[in-house]
C-alpha cells in the first residue's frame, strides 16, 4: 500500500510481481486489489527467474517500503546485482545491505521515501552491481560463515 501510495503521489508506474501467500491474501483483497488498474499500478502474479531479472534491469528503483523487520533481503541484493537500486524503510536487514547514498536509500518516513526517488537518478548502475559482488558474492559469504563458526567455536 505503502508502494503504490508513492507511485500515486509521483505519478509513476509501480510493477508488483511475485506470490500472494495465502496468510497475505486477505491484506491483499482489503488493500491492494483494487489499486491494481493494470496501468499505472500492474500487479504480474509471481515471476520466473527470467521476468524478475528483466523487470529489475529496466527499474528505476526496487520499492521496499518494509513493515516488518527484513531478515536477509534477498530481492535488494538481487536488484542491486542488477544495477538498480534500492528504496527501502531503513528496518531489520536494510542498513547491513544498502549502501544509503550510494546503492540506494535507508529511510525511516514516507517524506523521506518520496524525497529520494528524484536522487534515484544519480546513482550509478554498476555501484550497486559491484556492492553486491564485493559484499555477497558466495565466496565472500562462506568465508564470513567460517570466520563466524570459528569465532563461536573459540568462545565456546
Amino acid at each position: 500500500h505503502t508502494a503504490i501510495r508513492l507511485a500515486r503521489d509521483a505519478g509513476a508506474r509501480l510493477v508488483i510481481a511475485g506470490p500472494v501467500f495465502e496468510p497475505d491474501r486477505p491484506y491483499f483483497d482489503a488493500r491492494i486489489r483494487d489499486q491494481i488498474d493494470g496501468r499505472q499500478i500492474v500487479y504480474l502474479g509471481p515471476a520466473d527467474h527470467a521476468l524478475k531479472v528483466g523487470l529489475m534491469q529496466r527499474a528505476q528503483a526496487l520499492v521496499l517500503p518494509l513493515e516488518v523487520d527484513e531478515t536477509f533481503g534477498l530481492a535488494m541484493i538481487e536488484a542491486m546485482a542488477c544495477g538498480t537500486p534500492v528504496l527501502a524503510y531503513d528496518r531489520g536487514a536494510v542498513p547491513e545491505v544498502v549502501a544509503h547514498g550510494e546503492t540506494g536509500f535507508a529511510v525511516h518516513t514516507y517524506e523521506e521515501l518520496r524525497e529520494s526517488l528524484p536522487r534515484l537518478a544519480g546513482l550509478q548502475p554498476q555501484r550497486c552491481r559491484d556492492h553486491v559482488a564485493q559484499n555477497f558474492s558466495r565466496d565472500t559469504m562462506v568465508a564470513a560463515y567460517v570466520k563466524l563458526y570459528e569465532e563461536m567455536g573459540r568462545g565456546a
